[in-house]
């Protein structure tokens, strides 16, 4: 019993990691990079993004959203928000925001796409933001 017991542990050891190896993530939707904040100054600053995975999806509705609370999304009250209605073919995109910042609010950006089935959101950026010219 005692040298069955080992056996039997690496056994399974080595069975799991052979089903973790085979688990892929398989997520039938794009997917999306928040990029650093740059060029915030006291006219504005710009969002960035870029596809981690586009895949072959017609993309409805692009851009960024941001507010003073994380994780804003289309539905959060308050939130601004930079929309294009259509189809992107580029790997990055990107804004300048020249209006709407408050100098010195911390805001939390995040970009998004939006398909037929999905609205994908990328993480947070947090930015401390020097204002905007309007």
């Amino acid at each position: 019993m005692k040298v069955l017991l080992p056996i039997v542990i690496i056994f399974s050891i080595f069975s799991s990691c052979d089903d973790q190896e085979m688990v892929v993530t398989s997520r039938d939707f794009p997917r999306l990079e928040t990029l650093t904040i740059s060029e915030n100054t006291i006219k504005g600053a710009r969002f960035n993004a870029r596809f981690r995975y586009r895949g072959d999806f017609e993309i409805l509705n692009y851009g960024f959203i941001w507010n003073e609370t994380p994780y804003p999304t289309l539905r959060t009250p308050s939130t601004d928000n930079y929309i294009v209605n259509e189809n992107i073919q580029a790997e990055t995109y990107s804004v300048f925001i020249s209006e709407g910042l408050i100098a010195g609010e911390t805001y939390y950006v995040r970009a998004f796409v939006q398909t037929s089935d999905y609205t994908i959101y990328g993480i947070n950026q947090t930015f401390k933001s020097k204002g905007s010219e309007n």
